[in-house]
């Protein structure tokens, strides 16, 4: 049950993972690869850039939550902290 639970919370976090840093993927992919204009892939780069970098960061933010959800020792632990 145990070895479940662990497993639940990897596919959960790897899920998270791939949703989050995908699209900064993505959008380096087509401005390096996507033969676009150099107007076109200023715009991109001003526009999409900030933004799925910013949501590739928030990956960051979203373990400790799932973590906190999905295993009673971390939340006892950061209990504890506070």
């Amino acid at each position: 049950a145990q070895k479940l639970e662990v497993i639940k919370m990897l596919v959960v976090v790897v899920i998270l993972f791939t949703v989050c840093w995908m699209p900064y993927h993505v959008v380096s992919f087509v401005a390096d690869f996507g033969g676009l204009s150099p107007e076109q892939e200023k715009t991109l780069l001003a526009y999409a850039y900030p933004i799925v970098r910013w949501l590739g960061y928030c990956n960051s933010c979203m373990n400790p939550i799932v973590y906190g959800y999905c295993n009673k020792n971390f939340r006892k632990g950061f209990k504890n902290v506070f």
